[in-house]
This record gives structure tokens, sequence and C-alpha cells, in this order.
């Protein structure tokens, strides 16, 4: 999954945008975009291991590859 940064759309999968920086001849870059308002502004989305959610941003990663978004974890200092 994927987030928009731009227009806060989520999807699948990025549309792909062929960019030929204004040269002519077939070469050209994809460059991946929000498919609603083709913005390349995207995130690349996590799964949350505890409640299944996807999350953009604010998330954990464990060293056993287990992701938690900050609804499931919360950060604590520790008291002297």
């Amino acid at each position: 999954m994927y987030y928009c940064d731009s227009c806060g759309a989520e999807f699948e999968k990025p549309a792909l945008l062929k960019e030929t920086y204004g040269m002519a001849g077939p070469y050209y870059d994809e460059v991946p975009v929000c498919p609603k308002c083709r913005e390349p502004m995207i995130i690349k989305m996590a799964l949350c291991s505890c409640c299944n959610e996807w999350t953009p941003r604010r998330y954990i990663r464990t060293d056993d590859n287990r992701i938690y978004c900050s609804n499931c974890f919360r950060w604590e200092e520790p008291e002297w």
C-alpha cells in the first residue's frame, strides 16, 4: 500500500509517469506518482503487526522484523 503526501489518497500501486525532461527522442524516466493527483510525493506504508492497519508514518520495526504503528506503541521515559 502507498500513501500520497499531497492529497492523502491510499492506493495499491502507483501510476507511472513518463518524464522526458523536455528532450526529444524515445528516452524517458518512469516516475512513480499518485494515481489521483499525479504528484510524486508518495510514501510506502507499513502494515502494523499488532492491529493490522496500514500506517504511512510513525512506526517502529523491531529486531525480529515486527512493525508497530504509533497507536500500538508508546514511548516512555525512564523514571530516575
